[in-house]
């Protein structure tokens, strides 16, 4: 898959992340080279010839540096709600969430934000309903917002290689062993929904991750509804049957029912 277009803005703090790591290695270099004139006692070359050394590093920003101004990215951290280290750390920690299988939502980015905030700034109780979209946007070269399948932890454990080759090979011999034909043969999934959870939802990940979807591992320790389906290999099905959870059959669970259900 082809890595993730980046947004102009992207490509902004890119450039401007390059023309301040230049404006940084000028004024390391001047001052240098001003420490060397001071010790031979000789007279330091002037701004516009030393420059000549870094093509795209401006005069009069030059200046305005040595003079202790500061850049707009520089005043731009000044007015962040979290600190370089806490937005290292934070992006380090929605990178290992996403990799372990437990992918944070824009709602958790935010919670786990307003709590590193709150370490040192009690007295901050929220930040904007939106603050995690633009942290991400403002981020996008590492991270980025993906759309998320629930799986289950067992499932999870399960589904590797060593296991799906044995599956399929048992399988084979034994339709090759009872000369089973296709008209016989079913495949019966069982799918366990939680009530009150959705199927899918946004979560923050890796902006190096290749597949489209995310997938989070969840626990079958909640209250679920078991839907069961029946497919022959010939391509006909059955009626897929559902259990609720109840003792009591409520009647509003026959209602949209298109596919017949039992």
């Amino acid at each position: 898959m082809p890595p993730h277009a980046l947004s102009k803005e992207a490509h902004a703090r890119i450039n401007s992340h390059s023309r301040q790591q230049k404006l940084s290695d000028a004024k390391e270099a001047w001052q240098k080279t001003l420490s060397g004139a001071t010790s031979r006692k000789s007279t330091p070359p002037k701004l516009a010839a030393f420059l000549k050394n870094y093509p795209g590093v401006k005069h009069t920003t030059f200046r305005c540096h040595l003079e202790g101004g500061i850049s707009r990215r520089e005043y731009a951290a000044t007015c962040q709600h979290l600190t370089t280290t806490q937005t290292k750390a934070l992006i380090k920690f929605i990178i290992e969430m996403g990799e372990k299988g437990f992918p944070l939502t824009l709602k958790k980015v935010g919670e786990y934000a307003l709590a590193m905030i709150r370490v040192k700034s009690p007295q901050v109780k929220e930040i904007g309903a939106h603050w995690a979209q633009c942290f991400v946007n403002h981020y996008e070269t590492e991270i980025g917002t993906k759309t998320c399948l629930l799986l289950d932890q067992t499932h999870a454990k399960a589904l590797n290689p060593t296991n799906v080759a044995a599956h399929f090979q048992l399988l084979s011999e034994t339709i090759q062993k009872f000369n089973i034909t296709q008209q016989n043969l079913y495949n019966c999934d069982e799918t366990g929904c939680p009530l009150n959870v959705p199927f899918w939802e946004k979560v923050v990940v890796s902006r190096k991750s290749k597949s489209k979807q995310a997938q989070a591992i969840q626990s079958t320790s909640k209250e679920h509804i078991t839907v069961l389906e029946f497919i022959c290999a010939d391509g006909s099905a059955l009626q897929p049957v559902v259990i609720f959870p109840g003792e009591y059959m409520m009647s509003n669970w026959k209602q949209k029912n298109p596919l017949g259900m039992k």
